[in-house]
């Protein structure tokens, strides 16, 4: 299988990026009602979820990830496991056949992915998921999208956190190939 379009970073999941460039918005996929969560849920749980691509078969099995506010957490397993798949169940990027997604005490699963970005999700893809032809600044500003505060005091924090990013901001990503992926994922090749 060729790497073209995917910066040889090995991940091909064609779900998650367009290679080609060019969108379309789907429509059809509306939110569902927002339900009670349980008592002494964690502040995110993909619970005994069961799902896989389509009508394809099922690539996740009863998978239950969990997260309480303020943690850090990491799913580490090789390629193919099922990490990404995982973290798109939980995102509303997959349809579940089994399981729930709940967080803050909601259950969220019937939302669709822009409705939980709403509700206080985000996402960030491992791949080079971002708007080509906008300056760096424009896609950072992206991510932004739903505040309704002035930006600008986070937006100076992430330039101080990475020099390399702010040395780039008012350049086309597409022309922002020398910052490493590790530091900017937003900027990288």
């Amino acid at each position: 299988m060729s790497d073209a379009g995917f910066g040889n970073r090995g991940n091909r999941d064609a779900s998650v990026v367009n290679i080609k460039g060019m969108g379309q918005i789907d429509g059809t996929r509306r939110s569902g009602p927002v339900g009670a969560g349980r008592a002494g849920d964690p502040f995110l749980i993909g619970d005994n979820m069961t799902g896989g691509y389509g009508k394809g078969a099922d690539i996740l099995h009863d998978c239950t990830i969990a997260v309480e506010q303020g943690q850090i957490a990491v799913i580490v397993g090789p390629n193919g496991a099922g990490k990404s798949t995982a973290m798109k169940a939980i995102f509303g990027m997959l349809n579940l056949r089994q399981g729930s997604v709940r967080l803050n005490g909601q259950d969220i699963t019937a939302l669709n992915p822009q409705d939980r970005v709403k509700a206080g999700m985000g996402f960030v893809p491992q791949v080079n998921n971002i708007f080509p032809s906008m300056t760096v600044e424009e896609n950072l500003e992206m991510g932004a999208y739903i505040r309704r505060d002035d930006i600008k005091a986070t937006m100076e924090q992430v330039y101080e956190l990475f020099p390399a990013v702010a040395a780039k901001r008012r350049q086309a990503r597409a022309n922002c190939r020398a910052v490493s992926a590790s530091r900017s994922p937003w900027a990288a090749r």
